[in-house]
């Protein structure tokens, strides 16, 4: 609870009612300004290079008529609304100013958009009847029939003809592209046969 009081004197008793009253008026309205502040928010917080994160910043007090400027707008869908998409190709730091249209009072607040490394594109060559990735970590196969369970290794050898190629992740959980497709027919495809 906030109080306040005012102390007039000199003043006959109609203006000393009405300074008395303005006097009140300025005090709130500085007591409103100062309590205007917002909620930044980023879904997700973290994202991989290539993905993206929807901003939103919801503002608290004043007149609900706001200008919003984000800045750097690199990365940004629009640098001008409350709740911008944001597709960095490195962390950056987001800076947010938001005018009350009315009062022209502002509030600035800052949030970190982190963005990790995308792994490079792999390629595969056929080696015998083996498939090798350029990459020695992080692979996942893949056939015509989607994830080949346990094949992460960098040395894959498929026991079937049909179409090949692996994605690579790493530790951040940041996906490459799919690397280039072979082909593969088995060479001993006679003994396997029988």
């Amino acid at each position: 609870t906030v109080g306040a009081s005012f102390e007039y004197g000199g003043l006959d008793a109609a203006d000393s009612r009405v300074d008395l009253m303005e006097n009140y008026l300025e005090f709130f309205e500085v007591l409103n300004t100062s309590t205007m502040n917002c909620n930044m928010t980023a879904n997700p917080g973290t994202i991989c290079q290539g993905g993206s994160s929807q901003f939103n910043v919801e503002v608290l007090g004043g007149s609900g008529n706001y200008e919003y400027v984000w800045s750097p707008e690199t990365g940004l869908s629009d640098p001008t609304i409350a709740n911008p998409v944001a597709n960095p190709m490195e962390t950056t730091m987001y800076t947010v100013t938001i005018t009350d249209m009315v009062s022209s009072e502002q509030v600035v607040d800052q949030m970190e958009l982190t963005v990790n490394e995308t792994p490079a594109t792999p390629t595969i060559v056929q080696t015998g009847d083996n498939l090798v990735s350029s990459s020695a970590t992080g692979n996942q196969w893949y056939d015509d029939n989607g994830m080949i369970q346990g094949a992460n290794g960098q040395i894959f050898a498929p026991a079937q003809t049909g179409n090949y190629w692996t994605v690579v992740s790493n530790a951040s959980d940041c996906e490459s592209e799919p690397s280039n497709v072979i082909y593969f027919q088995p060479t001993n495809i006679e003994e396997l046969a029988s």
